[in-house]
């Protein structure tokens, strides 16, 4: 669904243009985020059943359902949009999001009304769940994920849900609002952590799979490489040996090192102060040392040292 920009060409994008790069989030991650953050949701989403039922007269199964979704939603941006990559998350998983939990709470609502009991419940999660399986799956241009993300949703979401409804059955008489606030907090934990694991499954796209971050660093050093040693070969000015034999002009050198060694002094273009380092194999301290990059500059310096030494006799 190119509506959302959640394709892995379109997240790579997005992370590489950034300012900086943002780790990559493990399963592990992914899972703790969705619980706390949906955890807290759910027990505010589930506020409006014993607010409702305490200073309105005779609300509706409907207006209670329209209640809570409304709170879902609304709650759910700040708590959990990191589990999407890159800038302007937020935006984009309130779009996802609202869609997907619309369509999860339409289809969950159907069946319970229709069939109420376990068998409403129980296909009301399967319908649900399968939905928005589909809607984030395809959000991310990852249909292969669907089975995944599917199963993830509905047997986490199932064992929350129904934990939260045992806990709220024994605690219902004596301690109705603790007993509602209980099962808030049990189907956040599980429905948090399926969501968790569905976003990092449909992450994982075989075009994506987590990589832009780290291509994002890389690309970055890679290019601050180039442009140093682009510099580095335009304005670098040595001097070997106390001993010039007259060649030369000195207002070219930059700096000198007695004893043989050598010096240079690069003066980028990019930055208002140079940066100075000495030895044969020295370079920037933010450089990485790559010997197969610096041969043919190395074998430059070494021709032209040779050159310097020979013309001298």
């Amino acid at each position: 669904m190119a509506l959302f920009q959640l394709d892995p060409e379109s997240i790579a994008a997005r992370v590489r243009a950034s300012s900086h790069a943002t780790p990559p989030p493990t399963l592990a991650s992914s899972l703790a985020r969705g619980v706390l953050g949906f955890t807290v949701v759910s027990v505010a989403g589930f506020l409006p059943w014993p607010i409702l039922d305490r200073w309105f007269s005779h609300p509706t199964e409907m207006e209670l359902y329209l209640s809570c979704t409304a709170v879902f939603i609304g709650l759910s941006g700040p708590c959990l949009h990191r589990l999407i990559i890159g800038p302007g998350s937020l935006s984009r998983f309130y779009a996802l999001f609202a869609l997907a939990f619309i369509a999860y709470a339409v289809l969950w609502v159907t069946f319970w009304v229709m069939l109420r009991g376990d068998a409403g419940g129980l296909l009301g999660l399967l319908g649900g769940t399968a939905a928005m399986g589909a809607i984030l799956a395809l959000a991310f241009d990852h249909p292969r994920a669907m089975p995944k993300v599917i199963a993830a949703l509905f047997v986490l979401n199932a064992l929350g849900y129904y934990a939260g409804g045992k806990i709220e059955g024994k605690l219902a008489i004596d301690h109705r609002l603790v007993a509602m606030l209980l099962w808030g907090a049990c189907y956040g934990i599980g429905f948090g952590a399926g969501l968790g694991a569905a976003f990092y499954f449909c992450r994982n796209a075989p075009a994506l799979s987590c990589a832009p971050t780290r291509l994002n660093r890389h690309s970055n050093r890679e290019a601050a490489f180039a442009r140093s040693a682009s510099t580095e070969r335009k304005a670098v000015d040595w001097r070997l040996g106390d001993r010039s034999g007259g060649r030369g002009d000195k207002s070219r050198a930059a700096g000198s090192h007695a004893g043989g060694g050598a010096t240079w002094r690069v003066a980028d273009e990019q930055r208002d102060s140079a940066t100075r380092w000495t030895g044969p194999a020295a370079f920037p301290p933010t450089q990485k040392w790559e010997p197969a990059a610096r041969l043919p500059y190395l074998g430059l310096v070494g021709a032209r040292a040779f050159y310097s030494h020979v013309s001298r006799f």
